[in-house]
């Protein structure tokens, strides 16, 4: 039977996974019964799976997020004209990051929030949108595709607010040149 627990400032899940073992998760749940519900849902879901209702996830957990974000590129993101741009971001900030080798069912929303947080110290929030759409859309694509079975851990990662600038007008001396370049000559 699963149970959850309280575990310094958060509510800690225990449940049997697909394979029988005890597992614990830290969750972010705020309340006792949010978590109970939290657990009840995984312990249902697991559940389905060892009784075959539900499809097992792969015995390699799916491959690592660097191998999906590579499929990603090859199969769907070559034919964009952003393919290079793609490509060239992937690289810098995802390939080489300490996401990059995990196994996709070990993949979780704080692990890519911890990332993502790490890396605003030098990117924008826009720029930080962008590599988490990057991630969500990978492993959309995966999952329509069948190539991998799981929930996506990016979609309850929360998007930055991007500020808008402020808009330029024509300062009032700026308007007599703009006209007098604009008039027939």
């Amino acid at each position: 039977m699963a149970s959850v627990y309280r575990k310094g400032h958060g509510w800690y899940l225990r449940f049997r996974d697909p394979t029988g073992r005890w597992r614990d998760r830290s969750s972010a749940a705020r309340s006792k019964t949010e978590a109970r519900r939290l657990v009840d849902d995984l312990e249902r879901k697991y559940e389905r799976q060892r009784l075959g209702l539900e499809a097992m996830p792969d015995a390699d957990g799916g491959g690592t997020l660097a191998a999906l974000l590579n499929w990603w590129l090859t199969t769907y993101s070559k034919a964009s004209p952003s393919h290079a741009r793609n490509t060239f971001t992937l690289k810098k900030h995802l390939l080489d990051s300490e996401l990059a080798p995990l196994r996709l069912v070990d993949v979780t929303s704080g692990k890519i929030e911890s990332f993502l947080q790490a890396e605003s110290e030098e990117l924008g929030p826009q720029s930080i949108n962008h590599l988490r759409r990057f991630i969500l859309t990978a492993f959309n694509r995966a999952r329509r595709a069948g190539r991998y079975a799981g929930s996506n851990p990016a979609t309850e990662v929360e998007r930055r607010k991007v500020p808008q600038r402020p808009h330029d007008y024509l300062r009032a001396a700026e308007v007599p040149l703009v006209l007098a370049a604009l008039a027939p000559s």
